[in-house]
């Protein structure tokens, strides 16, 4: 338990919006790639296809943060998948008026999109109402915290950018 408060920690403060952040300006692509070939390694049973497009230009980002998101994605996507599917990642730009309705205000401008899919086993609504709220995990007892996404929308948030999933089951 003591490893992991480093961890929970870090996952907290981004949640919370106050996590120390690092803005760079780097190829959102590149890091795609990297975590990629990372998490790749460790989950042989996925097969993992990537559509990046030349024209999701460079973002000001901070990269250990935007890992931390891609790697939380990722878990989440692998252990809906626990006997092997395919995760897709694909970037692109988008302006304001393809991101739609949502509940929120966004601001005008264009987004680089970042779109994770996987064949994962699907979240009935319940669940797809609850995946951002912090403590909220479908996991046994033991096998998660429950952060990770909600870290994830925090830091997507911190960044001045939307996170938003669709799922259903099967």
């Amino acid at each position: 338990m003591i490893q992991s408060a480093p961890q929970l920690t870090s996952q907290l403060l981004g949640y919370a919006r106050k996590g120390k952040f690092e803005l760079k300006i780097v190829d959102l692509n590149q890091i795609v790639k990297d975590s990629v070939e990372i998490f790749g390694r460790t989950r042989k049973e996925l097969a993992i296809h990537l559509d990046l497009s030349s024209t999701a230009g460079p973002v000001e980002i901070d990269r250990s943060q935007v890992e931390q998101v891609l790697f939380n994605l990722f878990i989440n996507s692998a252990d809906a998948m626990p006997d092997g599917g395919d995760l897709w990642l694909q970037t692109s730009m988008i302006s304001r008026g393809e991101i739609g309705q949502k509940p929120y205000k966004i601001k005008s401008g264009s987004y680089v999109l970042l779109q994770v899919t996987d064949t994962g086993h699907g979240m009935d609504a319940e669940t797809r109402n609850r995946i951002f709220d912090p403590f909220f995990t479908t996991k046994e007892m033991g096998r998660g915290t429950g952060l990770g996404l909600a870290s994830a929308y925090g830091i997507i948030k911190a960044h001045a950018g939307y996170i938003d999933v669709a799922s259903e089951i099967g």
